[in-house]
């Protein structure tokens, strides 16, 4: 077994590992296989080699790739998207040594924050990410379904919407005010900057709005045509349900909506289901060195980039 860093080249090799890990896992526990998007899965997989090349690593056996892992670092917090093993080289510390290529080296993690999102039903996986004091914190459930018209509060005329690339070229007259404002909140909220998720996040099927209370800005939030509703990060909770109003409303989806909700946060959690969404399986769990971000108040995009 050979053990590198993961190439533009390996994408769909690593596809394939997380796809047979992901199928042999839900047959395991008698639950049906997830839903294959290849290329937006290829994308987000894309996306994170490109921005943390020396993060990302996968093990080969005769040329053949039997593992991989991918993980970025933002500022001092260090997040692992994905770990997965194919199952007949599952038990052999494959896992492991991956997981050591991706970490920082062991003299920069007393000061790095490490996390991570596992899925409850995998307690392996769980346990070995505990054993780098990467413990579990919160429950993350997906929720799906279509809202309700008018179930969701009005965000009233105390809260002002603009799309983030507009608010760029017209309303602030200033790019850089945007990236400002965007990471402040990152940081306030989240713990940390992301520059590198917004630009992702840019593109044209996926629509952002940057949100303000008079003169502050308060929270941003996206949606995508496909459903998908997050990132959405707020200054206070209360606002966390108005929010979720303008996106629903902003965007047509193609079917239902997906939106991961963590159990803190009650301001989004509660509307949602009374909106008509439903808890979608079991949660996943947010494992780490630290508490991690604001729950009660952020919605993450996805368990890749947190």
């Amino acid at each position: 077994m050979e053990l590198r860093p993961v190439a533009a080249g390996d994408v769909r090799a690593c596809l394939g590992v997380f796809y047979a890990a992901l199928d042999e896992l839900h047959a395991r526990i008698g639950e049906p296989p997830i839903p294959r998007n290849p290329e937006s899965l290829a994308h987000v997989f894309a996306h994170i080699a490109s921005t943390d090349p020396g993060r990302c690593w996968l093990a080969e056996d005769a040329g053949r790739v039997v593992a991989f892992g991918l993980a970025h670092q933002r500022d001092d917090h260090w997040y692992l998207g994905f770990l997965f093993v194919l199952p007949e080289w599952q038990g052999r510390g494959v896992g492991r040594a991956v997981l050591e290529k991706c970490l920082p080296a062991p003299d920069e993690r007393a000061r790095t924050r490490l996390s991570v999102a596992v899925e409850a039903a995998q307690p392996v996986s769980t346990a070995l990410y505990a054993q780098y004091g990467m413990v579990p914190r919160v429950p993350l459930y997906v929720m799906t379904g279509d809202v309700t018209p008018g179930s969701l509060p009005d965000p009233g005329a105390g809260m002002a919407a603009a799309r983030l690339d507009a608010m760029a070229l017209s309303a602030l007259d200033d790019p850089d005010a945007v990236r400002l404002a965007v990471d402040a909140l990152d940081r306030q909220v989240v713990g940390y900057a992301r520059p590198q998720e917004h630009r992702f996040l840019a593109v044209p099927d996926r629509h952002g709005f940057l949100y303000r209370q008079g003169s502050e800005m308060v929270a941003y939030g996206y949606a995508q045509p496909s459903g998908r509703l997050g990132p959405v990060c707020a200054t206070d909770p209360q606002l966390l349900a108005a929010i979720l109003s303008h996106l629903v409303s902003a965007v047509r989806p193609v079917g239902g909506w997906q939106v991961i909700v963590p159990g803190p946060a009650t301001e989004a959690f509660v509307p949602l289901l009374r909106a008509g969404l439903r808890i979608d399986g079991g949660p996943a769990l947010y494992c780490g060195t630290w508490d991690g971000p604001r729950f009660d108040r952020y919605l993450p995009m996805n368990f890749a980039l947190d």
